[in-house]
């Protein structure tokens, strides 16, 4: 009976650790290591539920997509469009606090959750990131550009849904001004 209690044991044991790594796996981005956008689904809700119903814990969302990333890929090959992602998403890491949150959500999409950050700290922290990526030399496909939209919680939306739509429309805007030249930040050197 010991050892059948034993062995049952052992085998919970091996199957907590496998549905470990699957859940690892799901939330990760295979190409980049960085988390996908199931987990942003699943943080940025936790987020906006820490904040309660006075506002408290309120925080900032920016959506990056990059410019050009067909056009890589076609000009230099997927190898050098995966090496971009890669390199991107090491910069981002770098950039951002411990307590943030980087995702790849799309081909060429990056979001930040950024907890305790409102509006100016949301564009200071993109600020870093272009002036990181404007700052690295040496590959074909440097430097990269992108487009950033911006959502803060609780003032531009209270639910994840709603916040993503206003970071969309926020990077929309953006594309818009930086296609008519009239960018309020030029992310592009």
């Amino acid at each position: 009976m010991l050892r059948r209690l034993l062995q049952e044991h052992a085998q919970l044991l091996r199957e907590v650790t496998e549905l470990r790594l699957l859940r690892d796996h799901a939330y990760h981005d295979p190409l980049t290591g960085l988390r996908n956008a199931r987990y942003l689904q699943i943080r940025l809700n936790e987020e906006l539920q820490r904040g309660g119903p006075l506002g408290a814990g309120a925080g900032s969302l920016v959506l990056l997509d990059i410019d050009g990333m067909g056009r890589l890929n076609q000009r230099h090959g997927r190898a050098a469009g995966d090496s971009a992602l890669r390199w991107l998403s090491r910069q981002l890491t770098a950039t951002v606090r411990v307590s943030d949150v980087c995702c790849r959500t799309g081909a060429d999409r990056f979001m930040l959750i950024l907890p305790d950050t409102d509006r100016a700290g949301a564009e200071t922290t993109v600020i870093r990131i272009a002036q990181a990526v404007s700052a690295a030399r040496g590959e074909p496909w440097m430097p990269l550009g992108f487009s950033r939209g911006l959502a803060t919680w609780p003032k531009d939306a209270r639910d994840c849904r709603d916040l993503l739509g206003v970071a969309a429309r926020s990077l929309e805007d953006d594309q818009r001004r930086q296609r008519s030249g009239r960018a309020r930040l030029r992310l592009v050197p």
